[in-house]
């Protein structure tokens, strides 16, 4: 080769040394343009199988929510007390309403939490009619994440339905006080009624709404309940540990529905129109 260019002018010369530069260039460009690709296609075929797994969780997700919520559904039709169509047809009408609203408010977050007070406001709106002085809610802002929130909001649901017939929002003078605080890791919360019918004129006998949110509060959210009539009107006082255990724990738990009327002892997590 070099004797070969030795016989060639030197203007040849410099013509093929530049051109053996631009392919060498070049050859190098196509070289890094290879790695690219390849770096590129494992690249997508990284992400695709990200997706894929992204989209297997999300399916099971969905199949895990799906199975709860139609045994919340399918408790609600069964245990809601049939005698009176129109009256059957109405609570569970509410309930499900119930599901729908904090089931939206989830959606609305991307399925990841909600505030409290965010979860109190959509429930109790459907019960003010306008009257917005009815419900009074102070606490400070917690974030609840969604394994929780249904539980909270179909307490604040049951509680407001049996002040709506026969508490405090049942009379136009009549109010709801729901307050919460924070310590520790629990949060405690009270609703408290005034205003509304005496202690005498609400039905005496407990009715299978009270056994519910009892229910809810120690099996789902791992707290304790108290409920009382005062002389000024209910007062219930509920706490319940915010700790990320809750998660865990909850997340095997279902919505314990039992035929009513089994021999005592059972457990009958059912629903009715009084508390």
């Amino acid at each position: 080769m070099t004797s070969l260019l030795l016989l060639l002018p030197l203007a040849t010369v410099a013509l093929l040394l530049a051109w053996n530069r631009a392919l060498k260039r070049e050859m190098a460009e196509v070289a890094r343009q290879i790695k690219r690709t390849e770096a590129a296609a494992k690249e997508a075929a990284a992400s695709k199988e990200r997706g894929e797994q992204a989209r297997l969780l999300l399916a099971q997700e969905v199949d895990h929510r799906a199975k709860n919520l139609l045994g919340v559904v399918q408790g609600l039709v069964t245990l809601t007390p049939s005698d009176d169509p129109a009256c059957f047809k109405r609570s569970v009408t509410e309930r499900i309403q119930a599901l729908s609203r904090v089931h939206c408010l989830l959606a609305d977050h991307g399925w990841g939490h909600a505030t409290l007070r965010r979860i109190a406001e959509r429930e109790l709106a459907a019960y003010l009619a306008g009257n917005d002085e009815a419900v009074t809610i102070e606490g400070p802002e917690v974030f609840l994440s969604a394994i929780v929130v249904q539980p909270v909001a179909m307490v604040l649901h049951e509680l407001a339905t049996n002040a709506l017939k026969y508490g405090a929002l049942s009379a136009a003078q009549g109010r709801v006080q729901l307050r919460w605080t924070l310590r520790e890791g629990w949060i405690a919360l009270d609703w408290v009624e005034c205003g509304g019918p005496p202690p005498c004129a609400v039905p005496g006998r407990h009715g299978i709404g009270s056994t519910l949110i009892d229910g809810i509060v120690r099996d789902q959210l791992m707290g304790q309940i108290d409920c009382r009539w005062e002389e000024t009107g209910l007062v219930c006082k509920i706490h319940f540990p915010l700790a990320n255990r809750l998660d865990s724990a909850a997340t095997e738990r279902q919505y314990a529905f039992e035929s009513p009327g089994k021999e005592a002892g059972s457990r009958a997590l059912a629903l009715t129109d009084r508390i």
